[in-house]
C-alpha cells in the first residue's frame, strides 16, 4: 500500500506474511519433489561403474561391496509447523480466529468457545476504533476532492455516520430481550441504555438514544389516535 499524503499507511506487514506463506509453500513442494523417493546408493564398486539393478535382477557387487536405499530427510513436518505458525499469528493478527486453520477440532462447549473469542473481541474493538477515524479522514478527503472539482457539492458541514454490526453474545433475539426487560424492570437499565445496546454506533450518547425514543412514542401515538 502507497504511504504518502493521500493514501493511508499500513499494510505492507499483510504482504511481507503473505510472502512468507507463499515462500514456504514453495519451499515444501521443492522439498517433496526433491526428496519423494529414496536415494540408491552403492560402495565398492569403481566411479564410472553403472549397476543395473530393478526387481527382477540380482544385484552384483565385489567383496566388501555394499548397496541400498537411503530414506529421505525432507523437513516436512518443519516446514509445515512454521507455515501454520505464520498463518496463525496473522489471522489473530487481523481478527481471525486461529481455529480456523485447525483441521482436528474436537467439541467444545459454548463457554469454551465464549472464552476462546475474547482476545478477537479485543482486536475487532480495537480495528472499529481505527476505522472510525479512518472513515472520517477518508470522508473528508473526498469532500475536499469532490468540491475541488464540483463547488458546493457536498456541504462543508457535512459529515459521515459509521454504523457496525455489533458483536453479540450466542444468546436468541429472545433472550436477549427478555434479559434487557429484566433489567429494566429491576431498574438497572432504562429504555434509553436498552436502544444504546442494541446500537450503540447509531446512539452513542444518551441524549441522542433519547431522542429516538421520544420521537417513536410520539410516532406510535399519533397511529394509536388514527386508528
Amino acid at each position: 500500500m502507497p504511504d504518502n499524503d493521500f493514501f493511508l499507511p499500513g499494510g505492507a506487514d499483510l504482504f511481507e506474511a503473505q510472502d512468507a506463506i507463499n515462500v514456504g509453500l514453495s519451499n515444501l513442494w521443492r522439498a517433496v519433489e526433491m526428496q519423494a523417493h529414496g536415494q540408491a546408493w552403492a560402495s565398492g564398486i569403481g566411479a564410472n561403474e553403472v549397476l543395473q539393478f530393478g526387481p527382477d535382477r540380482v544385484v552384483a557387487l565385489p567383496a566388501n561391496g555394499q548397496f541400498g536405499f537411503a530414506s529421505p530427510n525432507a523437513p516436512i513436518s518443519t516446514i509445515l509447523s512454521a507455515i501454520e505458525f505464520v498463518l496463525r499469528e496473522t489471522a489473530a493478527t487481523y481478527g481471525v480466529g486461529s481455529d480456523l486453520f485447525d483441521l482436528s477440532k474436537v467439541a467444545e462447549s459454548g463457554s469454551a468457545k465464549h472464552a476462546g473469542r475474547l482476545d478477537l473481541k479485543e482486536v475487532r474493538q480495537d480495528q472499529i476504533a481505527q476505522a472510525r477515524t479512518m472513515e472520517a479522514r477518508l470522508f473528508e478527503t473526498l469532500k475536499a476532492v469532490v468540491n475541488t472539482h464540483a463547488p458546493g457539492t457536498i456541504p462543508d458541514g457535512a459529515t459521515v455516520g459509521i454504523d457496525f454490526a455489533e458483536q453479540q453474545d450466542q444468546l436468541s433475539e429472545a433472550e436477549a430481550l427478555e434479559n434487557a426487560q429484566i433489567k429494566t424492570e429491576l431498574g438497572v437499565w432504562s429504555p434509553v441504555d436498552v436502544l444504546m445496546d442494541i446500537n450503540p454506533d447509531g446512539y452513542p450518547d444518551r441524549q441522542s438514544a433519547f431522542a429516538e425514543l421520544m420521537r417513536r412514542r410520539d410516532e406510535a401515538q399519533q397511529l394509536s389516535n388514527q386508528i
